[in-house]
C-alpha cells in the first residue's frame, strides 16, 4: 500500500495512490471519525496508547490492532484474519 500525507492529533488527510482516493477526517486525539472517499463510507477510529480499534461502516464490522514501532499488526473481523504493515 502506498499513502502519504498527514496525520496530526485532531486531523487525518491522507491519499492512497494504489486506489486512487483520499481518506480523512478530524477526531480529538483519541477518537476519530474518518471517510473513505474511495469506498463512500464512514470509518470510526479510537486510540487508546499503542493499540486500536474501530469500525468499518462500509462492511459493517469491527477491527482492532497494535501499533510497535514502525509495524502495525490488525485483526479484521469481517475476515477473520491478522494483516501486518509497515510504515
Amino acid at each position: 500500500m502506498s499513502v502519504d500525507g498527514a496525520v496530526q492529533s485532531s486531523k487525518v488527510d491522507v491519499y492512497d495512490y494504489v486506489r486512487g482516493c483520499h481518506f480523512g477526517g478530524s477526531g480529538d486525539g483519541v477518537s476519530f471519525d474518518l471517510y473513505d472517499y474511495g469506498e463512500s463510507h464512514h470509518v470510526e477510529l479510537t486510540l487508546s496508547g499503542n493499540r486500536f480499534e474501530g469500525f468499518d461502516y462500509g462492511s459493517s464490522s469491527h477491527f482492532s490492532g497494535e501499533i510497535s514501532g514502525t509495524e502495525i499488526s490488525l485483526y479484521d473481523y469481517e475476515k477473520g484474519d491478522h494483516f501486518n504493515y509497515r510504515i
